[in-house]
């Protein structure tokens, strides 16, 4: 797979992260309006993003009904793009887009499969955390263990709209 996170790296590239902050928060209203457009064209089947992107993990998780371990990551990962666009994305729709993720979307929340996938991610941030210390992206989401990602996915995003 070569490397976990993106190319930017060190302190430098964690400067450059704090730059795409910046022009986020900037722009908070009109970029999530945007963002927004851009979850719900992808969820219509209107736009297709690149996999690897944050974008491409919401278009992995797509569909799944109410309940399932797709649906409550998917409306994660919708609130992290509505909120962040890109900012600390690096590369985590590889996870998501992986065939072994998919095996656990159709299933209930409530089993096993949320915490794999919770697992999953967190196995992943820790490895672009490892790689580079300065990723915004791996500082942040390391903060979220499994159990706290697992929890989230049964208790906050599986709740209707």
């Amino acid at each position: 797979m070569g490397r976990a996170g993106d190319d930017k790296s060190g302190f430098l590239g964690y400067l450059s992260d704090q730059a795409v902050l910046a022009r986020v928060m900037a722009a908070a209203g009109a970029g999530a309006a945007v963002r927004l457009h851009e979850l719900r064209r992808v969820a219509a089947g209107n736009l297709r993003p690149i996999p690897h992107t944050r974008l491409g993990a919401f278009a992995a998780t797509v569909g799944y009904p109410r309940g399932t371990v797709g649906y409550a990551v998917n409306r994660a990962i919708g609130l992290l793009y509505a909120s962040l666009g890109t900012y600390g994305e690096e590369r985590i729709g590889v996870v998501f887009n992986s065939p072994i993720a998919r095996t656990h979307y159709p299933r209930p929340v409530h089993s096993a499969s949320s915490r794999a996938v919770a697992q999953m991610e967190f196995d992943y941030w820790a490895a672009v955390r490892a790689e580079d210390p300065w990723s915004a992206g791996g500082r942040i989401a390391t903060a979220f263990d499994p159990g706290s990602r697992d929890w989230l996915q049964r208790e906050v995003f599986t709740r209707s709209p």
